[in-house]
């Protein structure tokens, strides 16, 4: 059985405030931040999660190393 999930003509109304909401946050967030700093942190954002990533592929194969 299939069932469609349809969006109300309130939700997309809505869609449009909270995309245009997560913009404005994002500028407060990022102002006064160098564009360059930004792709930085993003770079050791990124790396982090695939480190983690690994981590819980191998979780259990290795005792945990912990210092």
């Amino acid at each position: 059985r299939l069932k469609r999930i349809v969006p109300t003509e309130k939700t997309v109304e809505l869609h449009g405030h909270i995309i245009a909401n997560i913009h404005y946050m994002e500028d407060i967030l990022k102002e006064g931040i160098p564009r360059e700093d930004m792709e930085t942190c993003m770079r050791v954002l990124e790396q982090m999660s695939a480190n983690l990533a690994g981590n819980e592929k191998d979780r259990g194969k290795e005792t945990t190393k912990h210092e």
